[in-house]
């Protein structure tokens, strides 16, 4: 078993991440510091979904979400 880690929540076990913008590209470093903080608190990571503007609203894109939001 993992430590007990300082500011861990005590009940997340998995975490997502879903990044909109209206510019591509710009996720590296939001996507970065979700895996960071994922590996800190011995969180499970089940994923990422991006989208610029173009992307927001369409099928591909939210079939992306519902199984991002079925893992959890």
């Amino acid at each position: 078993m993992l430590a007990e880690r300082i500011n861990s929540p005590k009940r997340v076990r998995k975490m997502a991440m879903l990044c909109s913008s209206y510019s591509p590209g710009v996720y590296s470093g939001a996507i970065a510091e979700f895996n960071d903080i994922c590996g800190y608190w011995g969180v499970e990571n089940i994923g990422v979904v991006t989208a610029k503007i173009d992307e927001q609203k369409t099928d591909a894109t939210k079939q992306k979400v519902i199984e991002l939001a079925q893992k959890l």
